[in-house]
């Protein structure tokens, strides 16, 4: 997940694996100014945390975007989200 992250400097990305991957399904984890990046064994795994975490996560693929606690702007969030899918095709 470094290589996906090495794009969002201003967010200044630190790999917090051990402190912060609570699951058996979480592989890898980065925290973030605006929110953590969790990267799990698999989509389902992905998408079941996600929605435990409600309007705080939002999911890609076998990614997810923690934003819960934060306190952010719009300008943040859009920032953060842009971040999770940079490789996207939205059209």
């Amino acid at each position: 997940m470094q290589d996906f992250l090495a794009g969002s400097e201003s967010l200044s990305p630190q790999e917090n694996t051990k402190e912060l991957c609570s699951t058996d399904q979480c592989v890898e984890e980065w925290s973030t100014s605006n929110g953590n990046f969790l990267q799990f064994e698999s989509q389902g795994a992905a998408e079941q945390f996600a929605t435990y975490l409600g309007d705080d996560g939002r999911r890609w693929r076998n990614i997810v975007l923690d934003m819960s606690g934060k306190e952010l702007s719009f300008e943040q969030k859009k920032e953060v989200i842009d971040t999770l899918f940079a490789s996207h095709d939205w059209s």
